[in-house]
């Protein structure tokens, strides 16, 4: 089993700039998505659980600004949040829950 999220993610539906989305995971009946506005995913974030393909995030950037993505599985098994820039395992860290 990969740990990962294989596949696209992002704002896959035309027009719709809110909805994040990706595919569906062998045995995943959950999932869990983090946001910052730092790539490192350092100092705040926060993230959210659902047991769908999307998440429609309620939140804009500031001008200039953006958000970073990362989806996991989260049930039946626990997934990756992948490595950091320094080949390290990401973890929730201090991420708010929506």
């Amino acid at each position: 089993m990969i740990d990962e999220i294989s596949g696209r993610t992002g704002f896959l539906t035309p027009g719709d700039r809110n909805t994040y989305s990706w595919p569906g995971q062998t045995g995943a009946t959950r999932y869990e998505v983090l946001r910052s506005n730092s790539a490192a995913f350092i100092g705040s974030c926060w993230n959210y659980s659902t047991p769908e393909l999307h998440w429609r995030d309620p939140a804009i950037p500031v001008a200039n600004g953006v958000y970073f993505y990362l989806v996991r599985l989260l049930e039946r098994y626990a997934g990756s949040l992948g490595t950091n820039q320094a080949g390290t395992e990401r973890t929730r860290g201090g991420c708010s829950t929506f």
